[in-house]
Protein backbone atom coordinates (compact mmCIF):
# COMPACT_ATOMS: atom_id res chain seq x y z
CA UNK A 1 0.00 0.00 0.00
CA UNK A 2 2.94 2.45 1.05
CA UNK A 3 4.51 1.55 -2.13
CA UNK A 4 1.30 2.63 -4.03
CA UNK A 5 1.29 5.64 -2.67
CA UNK A 6 5.11 6.98 -3.02
CA UNK A 7 4.63 6.15 -6.81
CA UNK A 8 1.86 8.47 -6.65
CA UNK A 9 3.79 11.03 -4.59
CA UNK A 10 5.26 13.08 -7.26
CA UNK A 11 2.04 14.51 -8.89
CA UNK A 12 -0.18 14.68 -5.12
CA UNK A 13 -2.53 17.60 -4.89
CA UNK A 14 -2.74 19.86 -2.30
CA UNK A 15 -4.64 18.24 0.82
CA UNK A 16 -8.48 18.51 0.69
CA UNK A 17 -8.65 17.67 4.70
CA UNK A 18 -6.20 16.50 7.53
CA UNK A 19 -6.86 12.96 8.68
CA UNK A 20 -7.54 14.58 12.17
CA UNK A 21 -10.48 16.76 10.24
CA UNK A 22 -11.93 13.85 8.88
CA UNK A 23 -11.66 11.90 11.51
CA UNK A 24 -13.84 14.61 13.72
CA UNK A 25 -16.32 15.11 10.63
CA UNK A 26 -17.04 10.93 11.07
CA UNK A 27 -17.32 11.39 14.96
CA UNK A 28 -19.77 13.85 14.56
CA UNK A 29 -21.88 11.86 12.32
CA UNK A 30 -21.71 8.92 14.36
CA UNK A 31 -22.92 10.76 17.37
CA UNK A 32 -25.64 13.13 15.65
CA UNK A 33 -26.70 11.50 12.76
CA UNK A 34 -30.24 13.34 12.48
CA UNK A 35 -28.92 16.50 12.33
CA UNK A 36 -26.61 15.27 9.66
CA UNK A 37 -29.86 13.91 7.92
CA UNK A 38 -31.42 17.40 7.71
CA UNK A 39 -28.56 19.36 7.20
CA UNK A 40 -27.68 17.35 3.22
CA UNK A 41 -31.17 15.92 2.59
CA UNK A 42 -30.18 16.42 -1.21
CA UNK A 43 -27.05 13.86 -0.61
CA UNK A 44 -29.97 11.12 -0.30
CA UNK A 45 -31.31 11.83 -3.38
CA UNK A 46 -28.22 12.86 -5.99
CA UNK A 47 -26.23 10.04 -4.94
CA UNK A 48 -26.40 6.17 -4.87
CA UNK A 49 -25.34 4.55 -1.61
CA UNK A 50 -23.11 1.07 -1.45
CA UNK A 51 -25.41 -0.94 1.20
CA UNK A 52 -23.22 -2.37 3.81
CA UNK A 53 -19.93 -2.13 2.11
CA UNK A 54 -17.21 -4.44 3.89
CA UNK A 55 -15.07 -2.40 4.51
CA UNK A 56 -11.20 -4.14 5.08
CA UNK A 57 -8.90 -1.23 6.08
CA UNK A 58 -6.73 -1.89 2.98
CA UNK A 59 -6.19 1.08 0.28
CA UNK A 60 -8.47 -1.63 -2.06
CA UNK A 61 -11.37 -0.20 0.09
CA UNK A 62 -11.34 2.39 -3.36
CA UNK A 63 -13.28 -0.26 -4.73
CA UNK A 64 -16.42 1.23 -2.98
CA UNK A 65 -15.81 3.76 -5.88
CA UNK A 66 -16.76 0.92 -8.43
CA UNK A 67 -20.52 1.13 -8.38
CA UNK A 68 -21.24 4.82 -7.50
CA UNK A 69 -19.29 8.08 -7.83
CA UNK A 70 -19.50 9.81 -3.95
CA UNK A 71 -19.57 8.09 -0.98
CA UNK A 72 -21.13 9.45 2.40
CA UNK A 73 -18.89 9.81 5.50
CA UNK A 74 -21.94 8.49 7.39
CA UNK A 75 -20.56 5.27 5.94
CA UNK A 76 -17.16 4.91 7.55
CA UNK A 77 -19.26 6.43 10.74
CA UNK A 78 -21.25 3.37 10.69
CA UNK A 79 -18.20 0.74 11.20
CA UNK A 80 -18.83 -0.70 14.66
CA UNK A 81 -15.15 -2.00 15.10
CA UNK A 82 -12.59 1.00 16.61
CA UNK A 83 -9.44 -0.45 14.89
CA UNK A 84 -10.97 -1.12 11.42
CA UNK A 85 -12.73 2.41 11.18
CA UNK A 86 -9.28 4.26 12.02
CA UNK A 87 -7.60 2.32 9.38
CA UNK A 88 -10.09 3.07 6.49
CA UNK A 89 -10.23 6.38 8.04
CA UNK A 90 -6.35 6.60 7.65
CA UNK A 91 -6.40 4.65 3.82
CA UNK A 92 -9.10 6.99 2.08
CA UNK A 93 -6.66 10.18 3.68
CA UNK A 94 -3.86 8.65 2.25
CA UNK A 95 -5.77 8.07 -0.95
CA UNK A 96 -6.84 12.37 -0.87
CA UNK A 97 -3.13 13.27 -0.42
CA UNK A 98 -2.62 11.05 -3.71
CA UNK A 99 -5.46 12.81 -5.47
CA UNK A 100 -7.68 9.87 -5.71
CA UNK A 101 -10.35 10.80 -4.11
CA UNK A 102 -11.97 14.76 -2.40
CA UNK A 103 -12.88 15.14 0.79
CA UNK A 104 -15.64 18.11 0.79
CA UNK A 105 -19.28 18.49 2.11
CA UNK A 106 -19.54 15.74 4.02
CA UNK A 107 -18.59 13.00 1.13
CA UNK A 108 -15.73 11.39 -0.28
CA UNK A 109 -16.00 11.95 -4.13
CA UNK A 110 -13.34 9.80 -6.58
CA UNK A 111 -11.52 11.79 -9.09
CA UNK A 112 -10.51 10.87 -12.57
CA UNK A 113 -7.06 10.04 -11.47
CA UNK A 114 -9.00 7.55 -9.16
CA UNK A 115 -11.28 6.28 -11.54
CA UNK A 116 -8.20 4.81 -13.70
CA UNK A 117 -6.36 3.92 -10.18
CA UNK A 118 -9.71 1.25 -9.41
CA UNK A 119 -9.81 -0.46 -13.57
CA UNK A 120 -6.02 -1.72 -12.87
CA UNK A 121 -6.06 -5.27 -13.04
CA UNK A 122 -3.28 -5.40 -10.35
CA UNK A 123 -6.13 -3.34 -7.92
CA UNK A 124 -9.02 -5.17 -8.70
CA UNK A 125 -7.69 -8.32 -8.33
CA UNK A 126 -6.39 -7.29 -4.61
CA UNK A 127 -9.35 -5.71 -3.83
CA UNK A 128 -11.29 -8.91 -4.62
CA UNK A 129 -8.98 -10.84 -2.32
CA UNK A 130 -9.12 -7.93 0.51
CA UNK A 131 -13.53 -8.13 0.10
CA UNK A 132 -13.78 -11.42 0.38
CA UNK A 133 -11.77 -11.36 3.59
CA UNK A 134 -13.80 -8.23 5.15
CA UNK A 135 -16.83 -9.76 4.39
CA UNK A 136 -16.54 -13.58 5.94
CA UNK A 137 -15.06 -11.31 8.99
CA UNK A 138 -18.07 -9.28 9.05
CA UNK A 139 -20.28 -12.21 8.98
CA UNK A 140 -18.66 -14.39 11.57
CA UNK A 141 -18.28 -11.29 13.51
CA UNK A 142 -22.30 -10.58 13.40
CA UNK A 143 -23.14 -14.22 13.77
CA UNK A 144 -20.93 -14.51 16.58
CA UNK A 145 -22.58 -12.42 18.66
CA UNK A 146 -25.77 -14.18 18.85
CA UNK A 147 -24.77 -17.07 20.13
CA UNK A 148 -25.14 -18.27 23.06
CA UNK A 149 -22.50 -20.07 25.73
CA UNK A 150 -22.38 -23.81 24.28
CA UNK A 151 -24.02 -23.04 20.66
CA UNK A 152 -22.39 -23.35 17.46
CA UNK A 153 -23.43 -21.21 14.10
CA UNK A 154 -24.09 -23.84 11.47
CA UNK A 155 -23.65 -22.67 7.98
CA UNK A 156 -24.27 -23.78 3.83
CA UNK A 157 -22.76 -22.68 0.85
CA UNK A 158 -24.76 -21.57 -2.00
CA UNK A 159 -23.08 -22.01 -5.69
CA UNK A 160 -25.83 -20.46 -7.84
CA UNK A 161 -27.01 -23.98 -8.69
CA UNK A 162 -31.17 -23.60 -9.29
CA UNK A 163 -31.82 -27.27 -7.95
CA UNK A 164 -29.49 -27.87 -5.44
CA UNK A 165 -29.28 -24.56 -3.69
CA UNK A 166 -32.58 -24.72 -2.80
CA UNK A 167 -31.71 -27.82 -0.22
CA UNK A 168 -30.48 -24.74 1.92
CA UNK A 169 -34.20 -24.91 3.17
CA UNK A 170 -33.26 -28.31 4.93
CA UNK A 171 -31.24 -26.64 6.70
CA UNK A 172 -33.46 -23.59 8.03
CA UNK A 173 -36.91 -22.49 7.04
CA UNK A 174 -35.62 -18.86 6.43
CA UNK A 175 -32.47 -17.20 4.82
CA UNK A 176 -31.23 -14.32 5.12
CA UNK A 177 -30.75 -12.53 1.91
CA UNK A 178 -28.89 -9.53 2.95
CA UNK A 179 -26.08 -11.93 3.42
CA UNK A 180 -26.10 -12.78 -0.64
CA UNK A 181 -26.80 -9.46 -1.42
CA UNK A 182 -23.06 -7.88 0.04
CA UNK A 183 -21.14 -10.99 -1.79
CA UNK A 184 -18.21 -9.47 -3.58
CA UNK A 185 -18.98 -11.43 -6.85
CA UNK A 186 -21.66 -9.61 -7.96
CA UNK A 187 -22.57 -11.76 -10.61
CA UNK A 188 -22.82 -15.08 -8.70
CA UNK A 189 -24.89 -12.87 -6.02
CA UNK A 190 -27.25 -12.06 -8.90
CA UNK A 191 -27.31 -14.95 -10.09
CA UNK A 192 -28.41 -16.35 -6.35
CA UNK A 193 -30.93 -13.45 -6.18
CA UNK A 194 -32.23 -14.33 -9.02
CA UNK A 195 -33.06 -17.94 -8.51
CA UNK A 196 -34.88 -17.31 -5.12
CA UNK A 197 -36.84 -14.48 -6.72
CA UNK A 198 -38.02 -17.80 -9.40
CA UNK A 199 -38.57 -19.06 -5.93
CA UNK A 200 -40.86 -17.02 -4.60
CA UNK A 201 -42.82 -16.56 -8.39
CA UNK A 202 -43.37 -20.33 -8.15
CA UNK A 203 -45.12 -19.90 -4.75
CA UNK A 204 -41.90 -21.88 -3.24
CA UNK A 205 -40.67 -19.08 -0.77
CA UNK A 206 -42.27 -15.89 -0.01
CA UNK A 207 -39.73 -12.89 0.40
CA UNK A 208 -40.02 -10.42 3.32
CA UNK A 209 -38.66 -6.89 2.68
CA UNK A 210 -39.02 -5.55 5.96
CA UNK A 211 -36.30 -8.59 7.46
CA UNK A 212 -34.73 -8.79 3.48
CA UNK A 213 -35.46 -12.49 4.13
CA UNK A 214 -36.53 -15.43 2.29
CA UNK A 215 -38.70 -18.25 3.84
CA UNK A 216 -39.81 -21.87 2.64
CA UNK A 217 -43.42 -22.11 1.97
CA UNK A 218 -45.42 -25.20 2.34
CA UNK A 219 -45.65 -25.84 -1.39
CA UNK A 220 -41.89 -25.05 -1.30
CA UNK A 221 -41.63 -28.47 1.54
CA UNK A 222 -43.23 -30.71 -0.42
CA UNK A 223 -40.96 -30.20 -3.60
CA UNK A 224 -38.21 -30.29 -1.16
CA UNK A 225 -39.42 -34.06 0.34
CA UNK A 226 -40.74 -35.45 -3.35
CA UNK A 227 -38.75 -38.70 -4.55
CA UNK A 228 -38.26 -36.98 -7.52
CA UNK A 229 -36.16 -33.61 -6.54
CA UNK A 230 -34.78 -35.71 -3.75
CA UNK A 231 -33.68 -37.79 -6.86
CA UNK A 232 -32.48 -35.33 -8.84
CA UNK A 233 -30.41 -32.67 -6.39
CA UNK A 234 -27.49 -33.37 -4.69
CA UNK A 235 -28.54 -32.23 -1.17
CA UNK A 236 -25.59 -28.67 0.36
CA UNK A 237 -23.68 -29.76 3.28
CA UNK A 238 -24.61 -28.00 7.06
CA UNK A 239 -21.31 -27.25 8.89
CA UNK A 240 -19.94 -25.32 11.50
CA UNK A 241 -19.16 -22.07 10.70
CA UNK A 242 -15.51 -21.80 10.55
CA UNK A 243 -15.32 -25.45 8.34
CA UNK A 244 -17.53 -24.08 5.89
CA UNK A 245 -14.90 -22.70 2.74
CA UNK A 246 -15.66 -19.45 2.34
CA UNK A 247 -14.69 -18.35 -1.28
CA UNK A 248 -15.40 -16.21 -4.12
CA UNK A 249 -17.37 -18.96 -5.93
CA UNK A 250 -19.57 -19.81 -3.12
CA UNK A 251 -21.72 -17.74 -0.48
CA UNK A 252 -21.68 -19.02 2.68
CA UNK A 253 -25.36 -18.60 4.35
CA UNK A 254 -26.01 -18.69 8.21
CA UNK A 255 -29.09 -21.81 9.26
CA UNK A 256 -29.39 -22.49 12.36
CA UNK A 257 -27.69 -22.63 16.31
CA UNK A 258 -26.97 -25.78 17.50
CA UNK A 259 -25.21 -27.05 20.58
CA UNK A 260 -21.49 -27.90 20.19
CA UNK A 261 -22.15 -31.34 22.00
CA UNK A 262 -24.06 -32.32 19.11
CA UNK A 263 -21.50 -31.30 16.07
CA UNK A 264 -18.78 -32.84 17.90
CA UNK A 265 -21.14 -35.91 18.46
CA UNK A 266 -21.96 -36.02 14.65
CA UNK A 267 -18.13 -35.61 13.77
CA UNK A 268 -17.21 -38.67 15.97
CA UNK A 269 -19.87 -40.72 15.41
CA UNK A 270 -19.00 -41.11 10.86
CA UNK A 271 -15.94 -41.87 10.77
CA UNK A 272 -16.41 -44.74 13.75
CA UNK A 273 -19.31 -46.44 11.80
CA UNK A 274 -18.56 -49.49 10.55
CA UNK A 275 -19.75 -51.93 7.56
CA UNK A 276 -21.60 -55.00 8.56
CA UNK A 277 -22.07 -57.78 5.39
Amino acid sequence: MSDMFEELGADMKQKLQTAQQIYNLIQNLSKDKGATTQSQPQLKDSMTEVNNFSFSGQYTDLCYFQQTDTMPLSAIANIQDSTLKEAVIDNFQKAADAGLCSIEDGCIKITDKGKKEIEKSSFKKAAQVHQMQAYTAQNERLWSAGLKDGEVQMCASLSGNYLNDFTIFNHSNEIDLSTIGNHPNKNLAEKVLENIHDWNKKGLVTIELKTNTATITDKGKKILSSKQFTATVKPIANCAMGTVPAGIGTIVVATSKVLAQTVQTTRTLIPTQKVVR
